[in-house]
């Protein structure tokens, strides 16, 4: 065999440092993280919970008969606010529920109780190795979104996008993600709306924009603003930042009636367990948003406000 080029060797340990090869690689250098969205999806037989049925192929995922779910983040204080909202539905959980061992496997074991089915999208708060070991002790019907490309749903699909921007993942072990893994994601031509599930924001522009922060900066990542546009998205949910959450807006910046199905509609979910700090000083208490996804649009049809034994607020984007 020829001798090897040096620029193979140098590609070459540059591939190793970046990859431990495990379910879910973690790149090194000054600005760690864990791909989570290259963890192995795991092999199951089609789910049905009551009128609810989740099937799955490759990296795409179909559910029927969700629609209201429950979205939101998980904040200090969710497993006991947890009890506090409607039983047996569908939960669409971005990111905060892998913090510590203690705190995901006292969550999980509650959600499991309480759900019918529960969809969890890890975050930059979230750490990859914690989150995989709660996993193993996890229901079925309590799904990682992670390693999935896509939610399809009853007129529309959501692309998926787990973790933070590579800079901002929490800690070393924290879910991220980079170019390359955004450019993973793809859209077909099948029909109905194309929407993002992401737990960062694309970075936006104008008065009413989801991403708008304290000080009037846009604290969104302009890399998933590129990725939306490139899928031909129209609208999205997200997680972070938190300073505009439960606020609709469409991604042009303008302000939505969130409770008006709209196909361009972008919202950011709030906190159960932790009232959140907007930019402007007003507070939204701890809770969830029943939201729907269908043929008209995105809507969020209320806000269960889901109270906690003590009171405990976050600044929206104070964790950046």
């Amino acid at each position: 065999m020829p001798p090897r080029p040096r620029s193979f060797w140098l590609l070459l340990g540059l591939w190793v440092a970046a990859c431990d090869c495990g379910p879910a690689p973690r790149v090194g250098g000054p600005q760690p993280y864990v791909r989570c969205a290259l963890a192995d999806v795991p092999a199951s037989d089609p789910l049905t919970r009551g009128a609810v049925s989740l099937t799955r192929e490759d990296r795409s995922l179909r559910l029927e008969g969700a629609s209201p779910f429950l979205a939101y983040g998980v904040g200090p204080g969710a497993t006991r606010a947890l009890k506090q909202l409607p039983e047996r539905r569908v939960h669409l959980v971005l990111g905060g529920f892998a913090r510590t061992p203690e705190e995901a496997e006292g969550f999980l074991r509650v959600l499991g109780e309480h759900a019918a089915l529960a969809l969890l999208l890890p975050g930059g708060e979230d750490d990859a190795a914690i989150w995989a070991n709660a996993l193993d002790d996890a229901p079925a019907h309590l799904v990682d979104l992670a390693p999935y490309r896509e939610l399809a749903l009853p007129g529309g699909r959501f692309s998926v996008v787990p973790g933070a921007p590579s800079a901002y993942a929490r800690g070393d072990g924290s879910c991220g993600f980079g170019l390359a893994d955004l450019a993973l994601l793809d859209a077909d031509e099948a029909e109905g709306h194309r929407w993002l599930l992401a737990w960062t924001a694309p970075r936006r522009s104008g008065p009413g924009a989801v991403d708008l922060g304290y000080g009037a900066v846009h604290a969104g990542d302009a890399r998933v603003a590129a990725l939306f546009a490139r899928l031909g998205a129209v609208g999205g949910v997200y997680g972070w930042p938190r300073t505009q959450a439960g606020r609709g807006a469409s991604p042009r910046g303008e302000v939505r009636v969130p409770s008006s199905p709209a196909p361009d509609l972008e919202v950011v979910v709030p906190l159960l367990g932790t009232a959140v700090e907007r930019f402007d000083g007003s507070l939204l208490p701890s809770g969830a948003l029943e939201l729907a996804a269908g043929p008209s649009g995105l809507e969020v049809r209320s806000f269960l406000r889901a109270r906690v034994e003590s009171f405990a607020r976050e600044r929206g984007h104070s964790d950046r």
